[in-house]
């Protein structure tokens, strides 16, 4: 949805004056808005979005599909959210862009509980729903919850 309160309309130079414009039709790679606000003064009367479909990345054999968490770990369909160091997910998205990750080494990562972007990041992920079994697999006896380590909080 299109938050009015949030949105604004500029128009420059100034003239002209007291127009107004219905159904203006702006389009991005993730969504078309349509608008209708007045020409000096800007006034937005009306707004409405549609989400687009989001085009999948596959990854080659071998790789595994990564993504960011989107608020409050939402993930993409077929995807579930991953936090490493026993973490929650944030009330904010992250906006990187999804990745291929070598699937062997993603395995490793998740069984130690570790951030498959680096073991200085601590925030969730979204990855290929096909991986979530191995973060069932169970651990040695003496295995405990990872820290991240002291040195990646400077």
């Amino acid at each position: 949805a299109v938050l009015k309160g949030d949105s604004k309309v500029v128009c420059t130079p100034n003239k002209p004056t007291k127009k107004k414009v219905s159904n203006f039709e702006v389009s991005t790679d993730t969504a078309t808005y349509k608008l209708s606000f007045n020409i000096n003064p800007e006034k937005l009367t009306k707004a409405s979005m549609e989400l687009k479909a989001v085009k999948t990345v596959e990854c080659e054999a071998g790789f595994t599909r990564v993504c960011p968490s989107g608020a409050g770990g939402s993930c993409p369909d077929g995807m579930f959210n991953f936090c490493p160091y026993n973490g929650s997910p944030a009330a904010a998205e992250d906006s990187w862009a999804c990745s291929c990750l070598q699937t062997r080494m993603l395995e490793l990562d998740v069984q130690a509980g570790l951030n498959p972007l680096g073991e200085c990041r601590g925030e969730c992920i979204c990855m290929s729903g096909d991986m979530e079994a191995i973060t069932k697999k169970q651990k040695p006896t003496f295995f405990g919850p990872k820290e991240m380590p002291s040195y990646c909080n400077n």
